[in-house]
């Protein structure tokens, strides 16, 4: 498999960040997260997943969910336009929140974006396969190829696939098709979703490409596979 090792214990949401977790945010402080008005796709719901933010935009998120909470943030930023791109954390300046394999990502943060192989994990990996464990080819944790829907919570299903119905739109988030094997729901389908990590997997360029996965509403099952 192209990811998945992760060589700790780690906690992921079960499910993706809402509009409405976005607007509590933008009401906390000055900053302000622009989402994509989905008014032709199924309109601006509060669950409805925020979609439409910048990798920046989601990464002061996560320094709001650590501030707000008493906590330290992931992410190293100077006042500024909410689209300003990180610093890297620094060994000298910061010697408390410095990893030199992930410059990108303090230490002492309790809300982070998942890397690529913890999204990964998170996503493919059956704890349980086989009685020792595996990785399985969709989030839903199997290798058949998930029932398309447009919501529902049942096993084996997601949402996506609906290119020939896009007035429909994501699901509420708590709505988006089966979980994984870690119970998680919407890794596949209904909205993309950011990763901490950058494009060519070294996270060493504040400025550098971020990647995504997990397919969207309109995808084809391609988009939700593991390779």
């Amino acid at each position: 498999r192209p990811a998945g090792s992760v060589g700790y214990n780690f906690l992921i949401g079960k499910y993706e960040v809402s509009r409405d977790m976005i607007a509590k945010f933008n009401a906390s402080q000055p900053l302000n997260i622009t989402m994509q008005d989905m008014t032709a796709y199924g309109g601006n719901l509060p669950n409805k997943p925020a979609t439409g933010i910048t990798w920046n935009e989601a990464a002061r998120f996560i320094n709001w969910l650590n501030t707000s909470t008493g906590g330290n943030v992931a992410y190293r930023y100077f006042d500024g336009n909410v689209n300003d791109n990180i610093l890297l954390w620094d060994p000298v300046l910061h010697p408390l929140d410095y990893d030199p394999n992930n410059p990108f990502r303090s230490r002492r943060a309790k809300y982070f974006l998942p890397n690529y192989n913890e999204w990964y994990k998170a996503a493919y990996y059956a704890p349980n396969l086989g009685g020792t464990g595996g990785y399985v080819d969709y989030p839903t944790g199997s290798d058949a190829e998930p029932v398309a829907v447009t919501g529902g919570v049942l096993s084996g299903t997601a949402v996506f696939s609906t290119v020939s119905l896009p007035q429909v739109g994501p699901a509420d988030i708590t709505n988006a098709g089966g979980l994984s094997a870690y119970n998680i729901m919407g890794m596949g389908g209904n909205a993309y979703e950011w990763q901490e990590s950058a494009f060519d997997l070294v996270n060493d360029d504040p400025a550098e490409f971020r990647s995504f996965r997990g397919g969207d509403w309109s995808s084809t099952h391609h988009f939700l596979r593991s390779v």
